[in-house]
């Protein structure tokens, strides 16, 4: 839990109160384009990242957070299937709804170049998005399904993954992680878009 102090001087008296920020958690981790929808809809909140639809929908059952982001669907990839999945198990009510354009990029390890790359890691939608023109640019190669985007490139940072493998993520994402840009929007279509909720759940549930 985070609480904000503040400070100030009313007819010449100190007062001092808090307020207690909102605990929203959402799918993914820092850098991942779920924290970044979490951040649009509510700056005033403490983010909890929970990597995974089923986490974030367990954490609002057990009372661990007030709010939950996640990923509903996609305009080239489609529904989210993990999140269906997970809605499935709580009595929820959406409180908001974001629309997030979604570029991806193409990052590998600071020492390794194209020719070393053996295999390509991301998010199930992520590899979705970008079948035709990740097809062109790495055709025959290796696919990884990891459970974030962002989470791809921590796991290559802190060798988790194979030093020769390529990850699709946001770049605010492979930035973070200290990773080379090879490519950038490599989404299939410009007007990829992903339909983010914000959602808490029903006291009766």
């Amino acid at each position: 839990m985070k609480i904000i102090f503040f400070y100030g001087i009313l007819d010449m008296k100190f007062y001092a109160w808090s307020v207690k920020l909102m605990k929203i958690g959402y799918m993914g981790i820092e850098g991942s384009f779920s924290q970044e929808a979490a951040i649009a809809m509510e700056r005033n909140a403490e983010l909890i990242p929970l990597v995974n639809a089923q986490n974030v929908v367990d954490a609002l059952n057990k009372g661990e957070i007030d709010l939950g982001v996640l990923a509903e669907s996609n305009s080239t990839a489609g529904e989210v299937k993990e999140t269906k999945n997970a809605l499935n198990n709580i009595d929820y009510s959406i409180v908001k709804k974001y629309d997030l354009a979604i570029h991806h990029c193409v990052y590998i390890k600071r020492n390794k170049d194209l020719k070393d790359i053996e295999a390509i890691a991301s998010h199930e939608q992520a590899l979705n998005q970008t079948i035709k023109n990740r097809q062109k640019l790495f055709e025959g190669i290796k696919i990884l399904e990891v459970e974030d985007t962002a989470l791809a490139a921590k796991n290559l940072f802190e060798g988790i993954l194979n030093e020769n493998t390529a990850i699709i993520c946001s770049k605010v994402a492979g930035q973070i992680f200290q990773l080379k840009l090879i490519y950038e929007n490599i989404e299939d279509k410009k007007d990829n878009i992903t339909h983010f909720i914000m959602i808490r759940r029903n006291a009766n549930g």
